[in-house]
């Protein structure tokens, strides 16, 4: 969830000793000891969490922030298991509108080609696209090809005309595809932006959260370069603050650190935080889209919700957007979409 709420935990109970390493392992909370520890963790986005010995020492007599009780007596709290553990703190978090970040894992994700489920879907081994948009899932259709980039459906749409920028070779962000393929990118942002403008009339914008040469965002995501693009979720200056986000002129200047990177409009400024001590919320664009427009707690999360009736309906709407495209070259690029969708459409 999105932190909107300042304030620190403080951790009280006989089990406290017990649990205050298991705390510290969850990536938005950070455990202080001393008062000027907290602006600069909540800059980063992160809560504070304060042993109840250590509180008068850190927030003085007279600290008007919210002050959040984690009693482990009360929470019943018998023994050391972290999933207990953790399973308690994060209700307790959601109940006080705070997010505590996922439990850290030692282990990185796997930034190999090998097992990569997107180069399974832009390679399509021994498949024509044309073939591959036939039999496959809606939600792995082809929709525009080019060279080196595929667009598909958004995974777990929370809106009509949420899509995907992928390049077919396994580049791991945008900010580490070869600079040769900039331009051609640039080309597929237009394309995209040029359909979706003309089907929808709303701004567009695109969101990665990208990740650095270890694949040093653990296990948050697919890691296979992919750009979300979204109509209408323009982050407004209340978000840019709150994930402390810096403009920049080249995605590049990242391309040696995890980020979070967003604009809105392929001409539009560009934006990213990739210091690793902010704190960035699993799938935050789609967080904050999902709560301006009231879905139910959990759907942002395309692992839980996937809306399969409206990726289906999605690629109804681009279908017949695309069918009747005047532009010759998004025409080419969309030929075994549409083809493919035709039959599917057809047969039903």
């Amino acid at each position: 969830m999105i932190t909107r709420r300042r304030g620190i935990i403080i951790i009280t109970g006989r089990r406290k000793e017990d649990i205050l390493p298991v705390l510290r392992n969850h990536e938005a909370l950070i455990q202080i000891k001393k008062s000027d520890e907290i602006l600069p963790i909540w800059k980063n986005n992160k809560t504070p969490i304060v042993d109840e010995k250590d509180f008068l020492k850190v927030c003085g007599k007279f600290y008007e922030g919210n002050i959040f009780v984690f009693d482990t007596d009360e929470q019943n709290i018998f023994n050391d298991a972290q999933e207990e553990i953790t399973e308690k703190i994060t209700k307790f978090c959601y109940n006080v509108q705070i997010e505590p970040g996922e439990f850290k894992v030692k282990n990185v994700a796997n930034n190999n080609a090998e097992g990569c489920i997107f180069c399974e879907i832009t390679k399509h081994p021994r498949k024509t696209t044309y073939t591959h948009n036939l039999s496959c899932k809606f939600v792995d259709m082809i929709i525009y090809e080019s060279k080196n980039f595929v667009v598909v459906p958004g995974l777990g749409p929370l809106a009509p005309g949420y899509l995907m920028i992928m390049t077919k070779d396994h580049y791991l962000s945008l900010a580490q595809i070869p600079q040769r393929l900039m331009p051609e990118y640039k080309v597929v942002e237009e394309h995209v932006e040029e359909i979706l403008s003309k089907m929808y009339n709303k701004a567009i914008c695109f969101f990665e959260h990208g990740t650095g040469p270890r694949g040093a965002v653990g296990l948050k995501s697919i890691v296979h370069m992919h750009i979300h693009v979204m109509l209408d979720n323009v982050l407004s200056q209340e978000y840019l603050n709150m994930f402390s986000m810096k403009k920049i002129d080249s995605i590049t200047e990242s391309k040696d650190s995890s980020y979070f990177w967003y604009k809105c409009g392929t001409n539009g400024e560009e934006w990213i935080v990739d210091d690793p001590e902010v704190y960035i919320q699993r799938q935050a664009h789609r967080q904050i889209y999902a709560e301006e427009h009231n879905f139910a707690k959990d759907q942002f999360n395309w692992r839980k919700t996937a809306f399969e009736d409206l990726t289906k309906t999605n690629v109804w709407q681009l279908y017949k957007f695309l069918k009747n495209c005047q532009d010759q070259i998004i025409r080419e690029r969309t030929a075994s979409f549409v083809e493919a969708a035709k039959v599917r459409f057809e047969e039903e």
